[in-house]
């Protein structure tokens, strides 16, 4: 059996995140693993109060591609992870919560946050990993912005995932 290296390119940029945000998703056509990545992710606000922009890279199982979960915050919404049990939220004052604990597939998942007007940056590089993605899977790169609705924040993504197969 003769084992390929290869990598995925993943760039993604929505330069008006007026509380809204973009997704990126690819289908896997054959069976991988990947054995690394690395991201590198920044925001650049153009708003004296600042902005948070959730920045995330996930492999989910087909058949059909990934879902969010909506506003307040869009995030992806993770397929179960049976090693765990259910996530209980506690929320005695009743903020707006999105996201929680318990999904799987999860590559990377960041928040940048700014205040004053600042950028802010992020990089993250991750090897020695043996991360299964099966045929049919997706991989889905997702951006949303929070803080702001009147003045633009410009986020991006970029980076790599390193995967490898085998060929009969």
């Amino acid at each position: 059996m003769t084992i390929v290296s290869s990598s995925l390119y993943v760039g993604l940029e929505d330069g008006n995140l007026l509380l809204n945000g973009i997704d990126n998703t690819v289908q896997v056509n054959q069976d991988i693993t990947i054995y690394a990545y690395e991201f590198s992710a920044s925001i650049l606000v153009f708003a004296d109060m600042g902005a948070m922009v959730l920045m995330q890279v996930a492999v989910f199982p087909g058949p059909g591609p990934p879902t969010y979960s909506g506003r307040p915050s869009d995030y992806l919404n993770v397929v179960g992870n049976s090693d765990f049990g259910p996530s209980v939220v506690n929320n005695p004052n009743a903020s707006q919560i999105g996201g929680g604990i318990g999904g799987g597939g999860m590559l990377c998942s960041l928040i940048l946050k700014s205040a004053l007007g600042e950028s802010a940056n992020q990089a993250v590089a991750l090897s020695g990993l043996e991360f299964q993605a099966p045929k049919g899977s997706w991989i889905a790169v997702h951006l949303d912005g929070g803080g702001s609705s009147t003045k633009v924040t410009d986020g991006e993504i970029q980076g790599a995932i390193f995967y490898r197969y085998g060929l009969s």
